[in-house]
């Protein structure tokens, strides 16, 4: 199987499972501060990890937290690390000019939810994150989104963060 048959696989499969609706984008602070003032430089476990807990919050957030907790609804949620960011190991991310870490998400927002109403609670979650930087981006799905987010293939999703 090609690199292209293969992307395209893993675009059938998630359009077919997760049926994404909504296009997202998170930009990430480079780096934060420990305790004692000393910095932080983000790595890939710190990233996807904050992209699992924007996933519950969201989740708690639209379904409450019994619902979410006791009968497990979640948000279908499929994260994709964007680009550079996939080599992360060790130390973290090593800034570069012009470089931002991001995510891009495909997410199926609820039927009853309305676009302006998930978007800004997902901005409201997504905020709290210490690493969240203030460039978020979602919009509702138009074109191949999800073969977009697939161009560094299957090994940029962040599976450890999907839901769906």
């Amino acid at each position: 199987m090609t690199k292209n048959e293969l992307k395209q696989a893993y675009a059938d499969w998630i359009d077919g499972e997760a049926k994404p609706n909504t296009a997202v984008v998170l930009t990430l602070k480079k780096r934060s501060f420990d305790r004692e003032g000393n910095p932080l430089w983000g790595t890939a476990a710190i990233y996807e990890n904050e992209v699992k807990l924007l996933r519950i919050r969201l989740s708690e957030r639209l379904f409450g937290k019994t619902n979410c907790r006791r009968h497990k609804r979640s948000v279908a949620f499929v994260p994709v690390a964007e680009g550079s960011m996939r080599g992360l190991v060790g130390e973290g991310w090593k800034p570069t000019a012009g470089s931002r870490p991001h995510i891009h998400l495909m997410v199926r927002r609820p039927d009853w939810c309305e676009h302006d109403e998930f978007a800004m609670a997902l901005r409201r979650e997504w905020i709290k994150s210490e690493w969240a930087f203030d460039r978020t981006y979602v919009e509702p799905i138009s074109g191949d989104w999800t073969k977009y987010c697939l161009k560094d293939g299957p090994d940029a999703l962040l599976i450890y963060a999907m839901s769906f």
